[in-house]
């Protein structure tokens, strides 16, 4: 799958944070869910009002028992969530969204810069809930004040 093709040597850091969340979140969870309860989430992903490629989309549970569920945009920015073992959706419910680059960043987001906030669940400043009949949740990324790596 595209998602683990990533053009520089940050892929390698890319592969460890989403393996890290993704386990965070699967190891805590308590059992397998219904698919029929997982809402449907699909949007965009623009910087600048442009549309930015190749950025995996991460929604952490805040409810920790919970595992997390991703996304990889494609040219057009465009992603569609899904839970793990690969079923399109996400568990209803309230999500930090963590965007982190998996191939060129797009214009202002230089690799040298300091991480960006939005690249940590603690620090993003990107909340969505998610109620039963899904959502189309789209995020224009912003450069905002950086974290130190």
């Amino acid at each position: 799958m595209a998602f683990w093709r990533c053009c520089d040597h940050g892929g390698l850091v890319v592969l460890a944070i989403v393996g890290s969340l993704m386990a965070i979140g699967c190891s805590k969870a308590s059992s397998k869910p219904d698919p029929t309860r997982l809402a449907k989430v699909e949007g965009t992903v623009t910087a600048g009002a442009q549309p930015a490629p190749h950025v995996a989309v991460l929604f952490v549970p805040k409810d920790a028992r919970k595992p997390a569920a991703r996304g990889l945009t494609d040219a057009r920015g465009h992603y569609v969530v899904q839970y793990k073992g690969g079923s399109a959706g996400i568990e209803p419910g309230d999500y930090a969204v963590v965007f982190v680059f998996a191939g060129p960043r797009p214009a202002g987001f230089s690799a040298e810069a300091k991480r960006p906030a939005f690249s940590d669940p603690k620090t993003t400043p990107y909340r969505a809930t998610v109620g039963t009949g899904g959502a189309v949740l789209n995020f224009d990324l912003k450069n905002p004040p950086s974290r130190t790596p």
